[in-house]
């Protein structure tokens, strides 16, 4: 969940961004005052500024469900940085050239990209995992 400082900052963001003081920040009014309201809670929390881009309107508990929603992912997106997951799915990609990398990517159908995925990327990934988990296991020794 979120603390109590970085809710009440969110939570002034939107009262900022909510012009007309209904209750209520639809799109326009998100864009138009998002600069300066809500920008530097988002990079405060390493998330990006297009997080909240195209989602209509939105309450406050709306917004404060999708944030949570998002900062959460972001987190452990950040945290599978430090997993090499590009690394390892990089690995499973045979062939390309410099100016065309995933080329084998375009001559797959959709069963082979699936079988490829489920058999070579699916065990790079997990062998990254469980090098991660025992990394884990191990700081809390």
């Amino acid at each position: 969940g979120l603390d109590a400082g970085l809710e009440a900052r969110l939570r002034q963001a939107f009262q900022a961004m909510d012009v007309n003081d209904d209750g209520i920040v639809n799109e326009e009014e998100r864009r138009r005052r998002m600069r300066q309201t809500l920008s530097w809670v988002l990079t405060e929390c390493g998330m990006s500024l297009g997080t909240l881009h195209g989602l209509g309107d939105m309450s406050w508990e709306q917004f404060r469900e999708h944030f949570v929603r998002e900062w959460a992912m972001t987190r452990k997106e950040q945290a599978l940085g430090l997993v090499d997951v590009r690394r390892a799915v990089a690995e499973c990609v045979r062939g390309g050239s410099e100016e065309d990398p995933l080329r084998q990517l375009v001559g797959m159908s959709d069963s082979q990209l699936e079988r490829w995925c489920r058999d070579e990327v699916a065990s790079a990934l997990l062998a990254q995992l469980v090098k991660q988990r025992a990394a884990l296991v191990a700081q809390e020794e």
